[in-house]
């Protein structure tokens, strides 16, 4: 009689279950790897995979059939929106950021308020620094500083 998955002890079909997850595992890697990566027309290549960002002048030239002149005015207008753009969003995020400060003052006040009604000024600073020091610190994407 040959041993089958039901006889066989439990550690030995864990065995054989994590043996064929880790085939699955690798086969899909090698799959996603060799479709995916090293092609210069593939839309999810890294930033380092690209020659640089920002528009082609030189194909924009081509394809609208620009002059000269014309493609040198388009490269100076098209750099200066650029630049006009990322001012103006930058703007807006420290907007942003001085709005959400005065959110949290209002929220810290109001729960201040409200704590008043049965804690100590002492309990409600003790309070406050307890749960700073116990706040977990997470990690920023895209390398933002604090």
């Amino acid at each position: 009689m040959t041993p089958t998955a039901n006889t066989l002890p439990a550690k030995t079909n864990f065995k054989i279950v994590v043996a064929f997850c880790s085939m699955l595992t690798g086969t899909g890697a090698m799959f996603t790897a060799t479709t995916s990566y090293g092609y210069p027309d593939n839309e999810h290549a890294s930033q380092s995979q690209m020659k640089h960002r920002g528009p082609d002048f030189a194909k924009l030239a081509t394809e609208l059939e620009l002059t000269g002149e014309q493609s040198a005015q388009l490269k100076t207008t098209l750099k200066s929106h650029r630049k006009e753009k990322k001012a103006a969003h930058q703007a807006l995020r420290q907007k942003h950021k001085a709005e959400r400060k005065e959110i949290r003052a209002s929220h810290k006040q109001e729960l201040d308020s409200k704590l008043a009604n049965f804690l100590t000024q002492e309990q409600i600073i003790k309070l406050h620094e307890t749960r700073k020091e116990n706040k977990p610190h997470h990690s920023r994407k895209h390398g933002c500083k604090h």
